[in-house]
């Protein structure tokens, strides 16, 4: 009997863990930006496909390459290719408010170092509008 309730109380306190914990996953997406130090909590905002953002908080995590990253493209710590851009997967589980905390990164794509957004001066003499519809139903200001 004692070994009756030993199991069932087992059994409940796995269960009850497990719902504490959050739900779990993993999502790709591209890298928007980071916050804060490398020596205190950082927060890394991931944009999905579908556009959403989440907000996931990284100072738990391991970082690491998927096999599709080319070994010449790796950086050495692999945290310090976690720059706007990069694409990344994440496996992490929400806690209580809801907050997504990370246990491992995966970098799937290294951040293309893209070229410098147009100066003022430049987008003067181009043929965009300045102001109007663009035809996807973009506004320009």
């Amino acid at each position: 009997m004692v070994r009756r309730v030993t199991q069932i109380g087992l059994l409940l306190l796995v269960f009850a863990s497990g719902l504490y914990a959050g739900p779990s996953g993993t999502f790709l997406g591209t890298l928007v930006s980071a916050s804060g130090s490398r020596s205190e909590a950082r927060w890394l905002y991931v944009k999905g496909k579908n556009g959403v953002i989440r907000r996931v908080e990284v100072s738990a995590a391991k970082v690491a390459y998927a096999d599709s990253v080319p070994r010449e493209q790796r950086k050495q710590p692999a945290a310090t290719a976690l720059q706007p851009g990069a694409e990344i997967r994440v496996t992490a589980s929400q806690d209580a408010n809801g907050e997504w905390r990370a246990s491992r990164i995966e970098i799937t794509a290294a951040a293309t170092n893209a070229p410098p957004p147009a100066d003022s001066e430049d987008q003067e003499d181009s043929d965009a509008p300045s102001e109007g519809t663009l035809p996807d139903g973009l506004r320009v200001i």
